[in-house]
């Protein structure tokens, strides 16, 4: 239970009234499930970042989960935890393979998780570059070869392999 007064002020900072101390308590708001918006269940991802998203709820925090394995063994989970005002996390340098992926909402006694997604992510290809809606990428000729300059300074081949 908390308690609260209010007190009235002057210019000057004099006291002129104080109001009766009245108490009140506040309403714990139950956790909901987080539900996963992308990627869904059956997608398949054609980039090494995986942009997971879920729906805003409210939440102390949340722990982004994603595993190789569906029962998501430690060894072989990458876990994330992100404010409970943020509903998105980037996985950057994922390989390709079939991934497993939850999201866990935290209150301050709990976890609650998601469905778990199954989702696979393959090596990206000419195509991908090419229809990415990313601006800043680039088209540039090298000594007669297409290459493509993504905005981390990364450059692929037109097959979407990475050069070194």
């Amino acid at each position: 239970m908390l308690f609260r007064s209010a007190t009235a002020l002057d210019s000057e900072g004099q006291k002129l009234s104080q109001s009766d101390v009245v108490s009140f308590r506040t309403k714990r708001i139950p956790l909901q499930t987080p539900i996963i918006i992308h990627p869904l269940e059956g997608d398949t991802v054609s980039s090494a970042s995986v942009e997971v998203m879920w729906q805003p709820q409210v939440a102390k925090g949340f722990r982004v989960e994603l595993s190789t394995v569906e029962t998501f063994a430690t060894r072989q989970t990458k876990i994330r935890s992100v404010d409970g005002n943020q509903y998105s996390y980037i996985y950057e340098d994922v390989v390709p393979g079939n991934y497993f992926l939850r999201v866990r909402a935290q209150d301050e006694a709990s976890y609650l998780n998601s469905d778990v997604v199954n989702f696979v992510v393959v090596e990206p290809t000419a195509v991908d570059f090419l229809q990415t809606k990313e601006p800043q990428v680039r088209k540039i000729v090298d000594n007669g070869q297409v290459i493509i300059l993504k905005p981390d300074g990364k450059r692929y081949n037109m097959l979407g392999q990475l050069l070194q």
